[in-house]
């Protein structure tokens, strides 16, 4: 089964109020629970994840329901990505970056890099299907990858970016004005973006005012999904930054908008630490990915931080009380029995 962080899109409950639809209804009919929403590093069914948009959109009436959604994403919903991936040479080395990556937030998508003459085409598909197809979930795919990429590219190249649906034009629809500052290509002959080679071979360029402006919406994101609550936010904080290998007491404070003292000390008025919540969001991660079997344990433990997958067993067991592996198969043979 394939597998979505629920972080990886965020706001589809606000965007379908907004259209006058009934997300927690729709949430229900998939047969999920609204408060599987409610952790951003929960991992659910991406099939679920792509019927519930469909659903969405009819409830909605509105046939670009999935493209308003995924333009309307920040790229810091997948900044533990952006960080890694504009670290490459050129944008399409940090594109492949993203690429290798992408399974951290999502499992069945493939992206794909194909130059041809003066143009570079990044185009990706999913492995799932739903009753209701995934026109929409498409949608949602092509606007994240056209803003991820937007966000490595200078002011003046984002005139060479086009974003690309096989789905024709809707007749009786349009983006919203200032939506989407790219030409849209309807009935194209793949899904994704379309960029100049020139461009794509330009080393990526992070604008510190954007980069500013990215953190301090996610701040704001924290404080209103976890209002007053340092431990949640830091919590979330820690397991989009553990990818990245910038995980530290000083990057999670920049993010919060604290200095390292000020965290320090407000942990110890909840009487805890920065280890100790590093220990716990190592611990719950490795717990869901290996439950699922997202990817192998040394991969796993080099995600968790870890450069040595010896010290990820000892901490792992520690916890637990199982190695990795003997958990994970704990997990299965329990699974079987029930089954």
């Amino acid at each position: 089964m394939h597998l979505i962080r629920i972080g990886a899109i965020g706001g589809v409950e606000a965007l379908t109020r907004k259209f006058g639809g009934n997300p927690i209804e729709l949430i229900q009919r998939i047969g999920l629970s609204p408060s599987q929403f409610r952790d951003p590093n929960t991992f659910i069914s991406l099939a679920k994840m792509a019927e519930l948009v469909e659903l969405c959109s009819i409830e909605c009436k509105n046939p670009l329901f999935g493209l308003s959604l995924g333009l309307r994403q920040n790229p810091g919903v997948l900044m533990d990505l952006l960080v890694t991936a504009s670290q490459e040479k050129t944008i399409h080395e940090a594109i492949e970056n993203f690429s290798n990556h992408l399974y951290l937030h999502a499992t069945g998508v493939h992206l794909d890099l194909i130059t041809t003459g003066s143009e570079t085409r990044i185009q990706f598909c999913f492995e799932i299907t739903t009753p209701l197809g995934i026109e929409h979930m498409v949608q949602v795919g092509a606007g994240q990858l056209i803003n991820f990429i937007s966000s490595m590219v200078r002011d003046t190249d984002r005139r060479h970016l086009s974003l690309c649906l096989r789905q024709g034009a809707p007749h009786h629809a349009s983006i919203p004005d200032g939506q989407c500052p790219y030409p849209v290509i309807f009935s194209s002959t793949f899904d994704g973006a379309l960029i100049c080679a020139s461009v794509a071979n330009q080393p990526p360029h992070l604008d510190e005012e954007i980069l500013s402006r990215h953190f301090k919406e996610y701040l704001s994101y924290l404080k209103a999904r976890y209002p007053g609550n340092l431990l949640s936010q830091m919590k979330e904080v820690i397991g989009r930054l553990l990818p990245s290998g910038e995980c530290s007491v000083d990057q999670v404070a920049a993010t919060l908008d604290l200095s390292p003292r000020s965290l320090q000390r407000m942990l110890l008025q909840e009487n805890t630490s920065y280890g100790l919540q590093l220990q716990a969001v190592r611990c719950a991660i490795a717990k869901q990915h290996l439950e699922h079997g997202l990817l192998p344990i040394t991969e796993l433990a080099l995600n968790l931080g870890y450069s040595d997958i010896s010290v990820f067993s000892r901490h792992f067991k520690r916890w637990t009380g199982a190695s990795p592996r003997a958990w994970r198969n704990a997990v299965k043979t329990s699974r079987s029995h029930q089954g």
